[in-house]
């Protein structure tokens, strides 16, 4: 069982990951968070 930090900027939490490509501890919270700044400055002017 391998523990990992979640890697959204400003979360320290630590999570079991279901699968070994998960990076953030909640997909729906921190990891919409990541994308969307991602987004963000990909169309930003």
């Amino acid at each position: 069982m391998k523990v990992k930090t979640c890697e959204a900027p400003g979360c320290r939490l630590l999570f079991v990951p279901a699968h070994p490509r998960r990076r953030w501890c909640d997909p729906a919270t921190c990891g919409n968070r990541v994308r969307v700044a991602r987004y963000y400055q990909r169309h930003k002017d």
